[in-house]
């Protein structure tokens, strides 16, 4: 019930985000609009002094403009600053408020990572950034073991504390990076995904050696202070399937693929393990796998209430 009442007040907050946006972009094209208009209004203005008759209107007797025409291009001069002034405002509310929607599309509604259309973006971004810059990536794809057991056995809110503990373990890993979308290849990415999968990008990974210590590491440290209370008593493990960037493909699609057969094997060895994808790993039936790619695109429920 907290979950839904969470995710309802996202969707509310992101729905007025997005009117309230709508409304900025009407009146910033109105107020546009009229900048032009005033603008045009003086150009005519302008000209019209230069006419003898209408000169003689706005003209003091030695020549000079008179009040009249001193008030108006003052009016016109203030209003048209004053425009400029609230434009400006506008446009930063604006964008403003642009990056709120962009923060909400691609932040995780229950751990506060980032979600499963962020990853997609951002691995085209690293694979160009990997490949101008010679910094191979790991592709590391995490699965808790048996995680239904908390939901079972001890609701889904401590299911959803649980996963929130895990989120800043793995931000842990990459500094506590809390930018949305820190620049490509700087930072290790942590991802949720859905459920209780999770992806984790390793940047400047030469080789498996480099890989097999984070994923050591990831397990060793799992039975952490915020973890262990769950882990002593529900079982929970984690599991990782590993495909490497480019040594295993230069396609980010290959990559999930491969991941998620490692991923497969490392369940079936006994899980809270991790293993690397090599061409000798057996596929297992589509239906058998932790993930896929199809997981990965197709449309779900909204985050936290497929657990």
């Amino acid at each position: 019930m907290i979950r839904k009442r969470h995710i309802s007040t996202i969707k509310r907050r992101q729905r007025g985000n997005t009117l309230k946006l709508g409304r900025l972009y009407n009146t910033l094209i109105a107020l546009v609009i009229v900048f032009s208009v005033l603008l045009a209004i003086e150009s005519v203005l302008i000209m019209l002094i230069d006419n003898q008759y209408i000169s003689n209107v706005f003209s003091a007797s030695n020549g000079a403009p008179n009040g009249v025409w001193l008030a108006l291009r003052t009016s016109l001069f203030f209003t048209t600053v004053g425009l400029i002034a609230i434009i400006c405002l506008l446009m930063y509310n604006v964008r403003k408020i642009h990056l709120g929607l962009m923060h909400i599309a691609n932040c995780d509604v229950l751990t506060g990572l980032p979600n499963r259309q962020y990853l997609m973006s951002y691995l085209s971004e690293a694979k160009t950034y990997a490949q101008k810059h010679d910094r191979p990536f790991a592709f590391m794809l995490l699965d808790l073991d048996d995680f239904k057991r908390v939901n079972d056995g001890a609701g889904h809110d401590a299911g959803d504390e649980f996963l929130r503990n895990f989120a800043d373990y793995l931000n842990s890993f990459n500094g506590n990076i809390k930018i949305q979308h820190p620049p490509t290849g700087t930072h290790d990415v942590s991802v949720r995904i859905g459920g209780d999968e999770f992806v984790y990008i390793a940047h400047g990974v030469q080789t498996e050696e480099d890989v097999k210590a984070i994923a050591m590491k990831l397990l060793d440290n799992f039975n952490s202070e915020n973890i262990s209370p769950y882990v002593s008593r529900f079982g929970i493990g984690l599991s990782i399937g590993i495909s490497l960037f480019p040594s295993h493909s230069d396609n980010y699609t290959a990559l999930i693929k491969y991941a998620d057969i490692a991923m497969y094997h490392a369940k079936s060895d006994g899980k809270h393990n991790y293993c690397i994808y090599n061409d000798g790993l057996v596929q297992p039936e589509p239906d058998s796998c932790a993930m896929n790619e199809r997981r990965l695109y197709r449309r779900k429920k909204p985050d936290g209430e497929d657990n």
